[in-house]
């Protein structure tokens, strides 16, 4: 019996897991593509042909050869062919309502609606395997005076294709998929002059490609569902296709987990939409490789995915010349990615929460370059550059909440007589924000710029490691009054920042330095030509390296599964302990939608339990039914916060390890994620909860404690991160001897102090350490169980190169060193990071 994709047998299917390993990890890799791309069945063998003339159709463009072309079809055996010689026959409708092939000799083979029809000319309906190739239809659309007929319309019809037609003139759409018309291919066709060329209505596993369109009166291409519909439009693939001149190219309307990949659209009014009309339906949208050319009609969104829809990707797509806004980020949960969007005269907004935008490029906008609008929360603006924009390059209009603004290029922007102020500035508090490794740089001499960076008072951000100048270089200024810090040198102190209304305005107060770096010890001589082993473990994204963890560290198999999610990280660095005392990896996923590549590796694992982290804001009710579907048992953890759920986690996991557990737990700072991911090898091989203290301090945590009955505590991080208040009242209750800290001058320093004391009291080892990015969480969420299981150490760098107290640790303990691996692509390890690593090991 085969359900929902798993094949049962009557044998043990543990036993197949390492076999099944070499296929799932090939499907894992192409598993998003070919969950979009369904090929039509070939038709059936075709019987000797009939031809349209042998029933009396004449083809002189002057008789109705309606009835001739319909005896032909009905005189056709199912399965069999019909062919249609040059001519142009004048037509009303003909129904297909068996398998069959319809085919002419080309262009010259034209089918035309004859006058005042008004009814679809070729309707194919409740069959399947039908082929219509090599002809011409010609809708007439000047002479249907009621309706809205199609060239071709599937109803219910499925495995079927079009191919090398040309449709043109159709009041409606030159090809409707309608009603259930699953699998049918639309390949190498070209289209002119109709209202839409494809409509895919209410169906799913559909392919169009290759298709040439022109002069469309609405839209070139078409996935849709119509409001409270049954959810039948999914999975349809529109790829290669070129559209000149249409009101929209592509639309994506209630229908999801659609791939829109590699199609030219040039001069439309809307360039590629993914509508959100609901969030039901409009979700999981992958929109990658495509190229947009504006013109005069340009005048309406490039591409755009709005809310409500969700869990999207926009990748590597190029927009240039468009008169409106050119990429419109709006959609939650979704991925936008070295997209190109260049010499537009509009701004790219950001609209929406929980969005990753990474790694592209903005450039020659004439007004602001990009614009945060509205109070967003957990947004990634990661490794764009920013350049040539009239006024300013980044402009933050309201206020942010846990935004990750890092390696960010903001360069030469504000340069128009009418521009105005910085490369980054912004109007709303930053909290719980970062700021790191940005380069900004202002056009010298531009009279109206101020500054290269402006945060208002109010703001709590960490700071460290950027390049500022231009003509003022700022610490992170400017209270409304117009008071400012400056600094002679363009770099910005390194550290955590906050300004209060106890300050004067613009002055901002250093709450935690980051010192300058402890100059390298001399380690001993050893052979430079030792070989060390480089291992990289990522994937396209963080649900793909995700995966590529779970695969490194469980490459036989799991019975069980632990779920996180993937946009934030307190649940998935808590579940560390939890996940290795049940032997399961940690897999991450969207809110509302489990990835693909996450679903196929949960098959591959051949697990039959799932535990997610987190209430339904993190991991929603719509993945937890997907589980359910899929496995025999799914159970959730959860809490109000990150903190309650830390400390439920951290219970389950006590129970789960029963007398293995010794009594100690790991405290860090709910507020970064920095010293729990340097520390989560060690809380995963030891079975050490993790728990986060936050705004209530050791209270918070306390009824927790008692409840684990604990009775030792290591701090992570120093005062900054956990106060000397916390640390003297758990001396209090346990005894000096049973509280230790860990801490470091920074993060960088903090996971270094770690990973020493975990090598001294933990029993990991050097061998096999992990380099994981300290920027940011996602890459190496997973990565503590992947280390605990290899019994080895985790260290944080900076992206771009190699942090001295990590090279410094790596050079000390060089001899023990005889393989390292690095988690994450080169987005967040680069190359010269992996090149100093390895000098340092020589």
């Amino acid at each position: 019996m085969c359900t929902r994709g798993r094949v049962h047998v009557s044998i043990n299917a543990k036993a197949l897991k390492v076999c099944a390993a070499r296929v799932v990890i090939l499907m894992t890799a192409v598993a998003v593509m070919f969950s979009f791309v369904s090929f039509p069945a070939p038709a059936a063998a075709v019987s000797a042909a009939i031809s349209v003339t042998d029933f009396g159709a004449n083809g002189t463009d002057t008789a109705d050869d309606t009835a001739a072309f319909q005896n032909a079809i009905d005189a056709a055996v199912s399965g069999g062919a019909v062919t249609i010689p040059a001519g142009n026959y004048i037509l009303g409708q003909i129904r297909v309502t068996k398998p069959l092939e319809i085919s002419g000799v080309g262009a010259t083979s034209v089918l035309k609606l004859r006058d005042g029809a008004n009814l679809t000319l070729l309707a194919i309906v409740n069959t399947n395997n039908v082929t219509v190739r090599d002809l011409a239809i010609d809708g007439n659309i000047a002479a249907q005076t009621a309706g809205y007929p199609h060239g071709i319309q599937f109803t219910a019809t499925t495995d079927s294709v079009v191919t090398r037609v040309d449709i043109r003139n159709c009041e409606k759409s030159a090809v409707s998929v309608y009603d259930g018309s699953d699998r049918v291919s639309v390949t190498y066709s070209r289209f002119d002059n109709n209202e839409n060329d494809v409509e895919i209505h209410s169906s799913a596993y559909n392919y169009c490609a290759n298709n040439y369109a022109t002069n469309t009166q609405y839209e070139s291409w078409v996935s849709y569902e119509q409001v409270g519909g049954p959810g039948k439009a999914h999975h349809n693939t529109i790829v290669n296709n070129t559209s000149i001149g249409a009101y929209a190219g592509i639309n994506i309307e209630r229908s999801h987990d659609d791939l829109v990949q590699g199609n030219i659209i040039e001069n439309a009014k809307w360039g590629i939409m993914v509508q959100g009309r609901d969030s039901t339906f409009s979700h999981n949208a992958t929109i990658v490789d495509n190229v947009l050319r504006g013109g005069a009609n340009s005048t309406q969104w490039g591409i755009t995915a709005e809310n409500p829809s969700h869990s999207n990707t926009i990748a590597r797509n190029s927009v240039t010349g468009w008169l409106a806004t050119p990429l419109n980020i709006q959609s939650s949960n979704s991925v936008y990615e070295n997209n190109t969007i260049v010499n537009n005269p509009k701004t790219v907004p950001v609209k929406a929460s929980n969005v990753i935008v990474r790694n592209n490029t903005f450039s020659g906008s004439g007004e602001v370059g990009v614009q945060f609008t509205g109070a967003l929360t957990d947004v990634v603006f990661e490794g764009n550059t920013v350049s040539g924009a009239a006024e300013e390059g980044v402009l933050v209009l309201e206020a942010m909440t846990r935004l990750t603004f890092v390696r960010n290029t903001i360069t030469g922007n504000g340069a128009s007589a009418s521009g105005t102020l910085e490369g980054l500035y912004s109007l709303g508090i930053w909290t719980d924000s970062s700021f790191l490794g940005n380069t900004i740089t202002n056009p010298a001499g531009a009279s109206v710029q101020r500054r290269p960076a402006t945060i208002l008072d109010g703001s709590t951000v960490a700071v460290e490691g950027n390049v500022l100048s231009g003509l003022v270089a700022s610490v992170l200024p400017a209270a409304t009054t117009g008071a400012s810090v400056t600094i002679a040198a363009p770099v910005i102190e390194s550290g955590i920042w906050g300004c209060t209304a106890a300050g004067r305005p613009g002055t901002w107060a250093l709450q935690q330095a980051v010192p300058a770096p402890t100059p390298a010890p001399t380690p001993a001589p050893v052979d430079d030509s030792r070989n060390v082993a480089q291992t990289a473990v990522q994937g396209a994204d963080r649900y793909a390296t995700n995966v590529a963890i779970s695969q490194a560290a469980y490459p036989n198999g799991a019975d069980t599964v632990v779920i996180a999610t993937g946009a934030n990280w307190p649940d998935a660095l808590g579940g560390a302990t939890l996940a290795n005392a049940v032997d399961a990896p940690i897999l991450l996923t969207t809110a509302n939608q489990l990835p693909p590549v996450v679903l196929a590796e949960i098959r591959r694992l051949g697990a039959t339990k799932a535990i997610i982290l987190g209430g339904t804001s993190a991991v929603g009710t719509s993945v937890e039914s997907v589980l359910r579907r899929e496995l025999a048992t799914v159970e959730r953890i959860a809490g109000g916060n990150r903190y309650q759920t830390a400390g439920a986690i951290a219970k389950a996991s006590v129970a789960r390890l029963g007398a293995a557990y010794d009594g100690t737990v790991l405290l860090a700072t709910g507020g970064s994620f920095a010293d729990a991911l340097a520390a989560s090898p060690m809380a995963a091989a030891k079975g050490w909860p993790i728990l986060l203290v936050g705004p209530k301090g050791l209270a918070g945590v306390q009824a927790t404690l008692n409840d684990i009955g604990a009775n030792k505590v290591v701090i992570l991080g120093g005062a900054g991160a956990i106060g000397a208040s916390v640390h003297a009242a758990l001396v209090v209750r346990y005894g000096s001897s049973n509280v230790a800290r860990i801490a470091g001058g920074n993060r960088y320093a903090t996971s270094v102090a770690i990973a020493t004391w975990a090598v001294a009291n933990a029993g990991l080892d050097w061998n096999r350490v992990a380099m994981a990015t300290g920027a940011n969480f996602p890459d190496a969420l997973s990565g503590g169980v992947l280390q605990a299981q290899e019994g080895s150490v985790l260290l944080l760098t900076t992206g771009a190169s190699l942090n001295s107290d990590a090279k410094s640790c790596l050079a000390l303990n060089r001899a023990g060193i005889t393989a390292v691996k690095y988690l994450g692509g080169p987005s967040a390890l680069t190359r010269g990071v992996r090149t100093a690593v390895m000098s340092a090991l020589q």
